[in-house]
């Protein structure tokens, strides 16, 4: 199975701007962030190009690395889920 550009798609671009931000704001490099969560270092530069959506796993891994709450996990049957996304740089409340 290949990987799909992701580029284009709005809200990987504005997640990828959230993983910076909070990565940068933890004072953390991408190094840092890839060894503490798991993920190769590519992977967490990649994520933050929008050149790959994360799996709920990695992205799990990633949030508890920088201290952030993880996504919920979806229900039974689901075909999205609701999970509040700040604007960079401003907190989750």
């Amino acid at each position: 199975m290949g990987r799909v550009p992701t580029a284009r798609n709005p809200l990987t671009r504005a997640f990828s701007r959230e993983l910076r931000a909070a990565r940068t704001k933890a004072g953390m490099t991408q190094e840092q962030l890839a060894y503490e969560s798991g993920v190769h270092p590519t992977y967490v530069s990649q994520v933050e190009r929008g050149l790959l959506s994360p799996t709920l796993t990695k992205l799990g891994a990633m949030a508890r690395a920088l201290g952030r709450p993880e996504p919920p996990a979806p229900p039974r049957g689901a075909r999205s889920v609701s999970w509040p996304v700040s604007a960079a740089g401003k907190e989750n409340t």
